[in-house]
């Protein structure tokens, strides 16, 4: 290399290294003012701010924004006339600030720093040479929920060395120590803080920094009417917000009312009229901003009535004009979206599709929990866990609740199940109120075949159809492994049936969603295989119930499924460990004897498969359409709660508890949470939620473990229940 060629490249090494040095400087010097008012650090800090401490890294690199040196000797120095520091209130309270801090020694004026929150003034502090405690107030109209920005600003800034103190040339206004938040009034306890649904009817007390909230139905030229007074000698205070989400293409929710009022020592009535800007649930927050108890009680012009989550069955329907025979055919994990009845152009069940064209079939029905044993229990008692008390594979049914079979009896049906699911067994309960129940799963610990299934009931058929009866069929497929027999695992190509195993699906369901599209396809395929397996079934029982009957008999065959199954929709595969549409999703279909020619009807009103009874004797009058309808995943811990109502899907819980909500209109996959945009009727549908996650009628008595033996182990392990 040339001499030349060195000198040139030395002189691009030296201008880069002083561009960097530049740019660093610059970036240190006048860093961008946006960062400030973003929301993306720690944004699960649900907790205020109690105390800042800029000379410790984690308090400034966390609450320390624009204008601030680097942390030295438990401080940091304000370095601009301008800077800027964060800081979170969950619940805007008035606050009371503690700064402690110093400035430079000055012969000069004294340094005067001006405190700011948002855009208003708080405080003017003098400072001097040594540490000193300033204190002010930050009124809680300027506070708003989430993060706030404070700003310090400086009459001067100095060096140590245009002081004479050292030759120091750093441009420095004041040391601060310490910033401490101390709210005036205690922060709302919101460990239960969950709203209401209407005021109580007596007098109750809301304690000073406390917060009542209630939800309600919106309604033109509402009146509230509220009934206050303060418990003590003293006048109290209170403020009132009304608040309504937005439209759905909006983003937060409305200020639609925000009055404060000074509470007299009597009894004192307020009236406001409540005018919507929509149909959407409206929240109201009543909050005690003042120093004493308050007394309230109050009425909104239309109470909203809660169904009872725990309603009983339909009423039992008088034995004329019932069927002969009714059967009930369960295959189990059968999701919604793969019966050509259901929309699937790529689908080959032509039993299903054509006694859903003949038929009735339910559109929007949806399980009550994503696993069979909890789902189970609620088809056959009508119930939520909560009653039935099945909420795991250790768990026992109810020993007092009744089941349907015992309804059929009442009404004169012989009652029979075969079943060949592991988990639909005696061992919970299920047995009871059956004159016989048959677990062909005990005859074996490896998965039992629909077939082998089919060949029981046809041996039997002849018992069934001697008197009026209802038979419970449960079938293993479509569920896991996927291994459909030939031809139907040929149906749509070529395919590896180890990527069906219980191990190839489980090494799916770890990738979180990102499997290979090809894999996912060949899984896909595989399970379509095993329903249209199980549609051949269906349809060789059918007519064989045809067959043995007489013509003048009349008899109802229903399919309905116990939960859905997914293929990587959400990142998951198989059930049970979420509660979205794919996985809680279920179709029903419900045909008749061939004598009856009729038009098929749709019923797209949503359900739930608790209502199995109701859609099998009076599918007429199908489940109402404003019940909340409730599921959950399985666990123990850490399991996903859910309820659907009207156009909404609410979840929460999981691993790391988070709160979803969803527009199944605008987005029927599911995709997009909306929690932010709307949270009044996110609170609306927990209330919801919890009121029938909470609730236990007194006619049960605990539930009692159940010991798993070894084979039964062995069944279950088969089939993924156990690792």
């Amino acid at each position: 290399m040339s001499v030349r060629n060195i000198i040139i490249s030395n002189v691009i090494l030296l201008m880069i290294v002083f561009m960097c040095t530049v740019s660093g400087c610059h970036n240190d010097g006048d860093q961008t003012i946006t960062d400030i008012f973003q929301d993306s650090f720690y944004p699960m800090i649900l907790k205020p701010t109690c105390e800042i401490h800029p000379g410790d890294p984690g308090d400034y690199a966390r609450y320390c924004r624009r204008g601030w040196s680097d942390p030295e000797q438990e401080a940091a120095w304000v370095k601009d006339k301008t800077a800027r520091c964060i800081f979170h209130v969950p619940v805007p309270r008035t606050i009371e600030c503690v700064m402690d801090l110093r400035s430079l020694c000055s012969l000069g004026t004294p340094q005067v720093m001006t405190v700011s929150v948002g855009e208003t003034r708080v405080a003017t502090l003098n400072l001097k040479e040594i540490f000193q405690e300033h204190r002010f107030t930050i009124d809680r109209n300027l506070l708003e929920p989430g993060w706030n920005t404070m700003t310090f600003q400086c009459s001067r800034i100095d060096t140590p060395e245009s002081l004479g103190l050292s030759r120091d040339r750093r441009t420095l206004a004041a040391f601060i120590r310490a910033i401490k938040f101390k709210p005036n009034l205690p922060l709302p306890d919101d460990s239960n803080d969950q709203p209401d649904i209407e005021f109580p009817e007596k007098y109750a007390v809301l304690k000073p920094g406390t917060v009542y909230r209630m939800i309600v139905p919106a309604k033109d030229n509402a009146v509230l009417t509220l009934n206050l007074k303060s418990n003590s000698e003293k006048p109290a205070q209170a403020l009132l917000t009304v608040r309504q989400d937005g439209a759905i293409d909006a983003h937060g929710p409305a200020l639609i009312i925000r009055k404060s009022w000074d509470i007299p020592v009597r009894e004192k009535r307020f009236r406001v009229s409540i005018n919507p800007e929509n149909s959407e649930p409206i929240r109201i927050l009543l909050e005690n901003n003042g120093l004493e108890d308050v007394g309230f009680r109050g009425e909104y012009q239309e109470r909203i009535t809660v169904p009872d989550p725990w309603r009983e069955l339909t009423e039992d329907i008088p034995a004329q004009n019932l069927p002969d025979h009714l059967f009930v055919a369960v295959p189990d994990a059968l999701a919604p979206s793969f019966p050509g009845a259901c929309g699937n152009p790529d689908a080959y069940t032509p039993f299903m599709d054509r006694m859903a064209r003949t038929g009735d079939q339910w559109s929007a029905v949806h399980s009550t929990a994503s696993y069979t044993v909890t789902s189970v229990a609620g088809m056959l008692s009508g119930t939520y866990p909560g009653e039935h008390g099945v909420s795991g594979i250790g768990d026992r049914l109810n020993a007092r609740l009744n089941l349907v079979s015992s309804r059929f009896a009442r009404q004169g049906y012989r009652t029979h199940a075969v079943s060949g699911m592991p988990t639909v067994s005696s061992l919970w309960g299920f047995a009871r109120d059956f004159d016989q129940f048959h677990e062909l799963s005990r005859m074996t610990t490896e998965p039992v075949s629909g077939r082998d299934l089919l060949d029981h009931v046809l041996l039997s058929m002849d018992d069934y159809l001697e008197s009026r009866s209802f038979v419970y069929l449960h079938f293993r497929e479509p569920h896991s492994p996927y291994h459909p027999p030939r031809p139907f695992d040929r149906l749509w190509g070529e395919t590896d049936s180890g990527f069906g195993t219980i191990e190839g699906l489980r090494d799916l369901d770890r990738t979180g969603g990102r499997a290979d599209p090809g894999t996912v396809s060949t899984v896909r395929n595989l399970y379509r295989g095993q329903v249209a397996f199980v549609d051949r079934l269906l349809e060789d029982l059918y007519f064989e119930i045809c067959r043995r009957l007489p013509r003048d008999s009349d008899f109802a065959f229903m399919v309905i499924s116990d939960h859905g199954e997914a293929f990587g929709e959400h990142g998951r595969f198989e059930h049970n460990s979420t509660v979205y549409g794919e996985m809680v999703g279920v179709p029903v279909i419900r045909g008749t004897g061939p004598q009856e020619n009729k038009t098929g009807h749709i019923h797209p009103q949503p359900g739930s498969n608790r209502d199995m009874y109701n859609m099998l004797m009076n599918p007429q009058n199908p489940p109402g359409t404003q019940e909340p309808i409730w599921h959950r995943s399985a666990g123990n811990d850490h399991y996903l709660t859910g309820v659907r109502l009207g156009d909404w899907h609410y979840i929460e819980g999981g691993y790391y508890v988070s709160r979803e909500l969803y527009h199944l209109v605008s987005d029927p996959g599911e995709t997009v949470n909306r929690i932010h945009d709307f949270p009044v009727m996110a609170d609306w549908l927990q209330s919801k939620m919890l009121s029938i996650s909470g609730t236990r009628q007194q006619t049960g008595e605990p539930t009692v473990p159940i010991p798993l033996d070894q084979d039964t182990e062995s069944r279950l392990r088969a089939l993924g229940y156990l690792d």
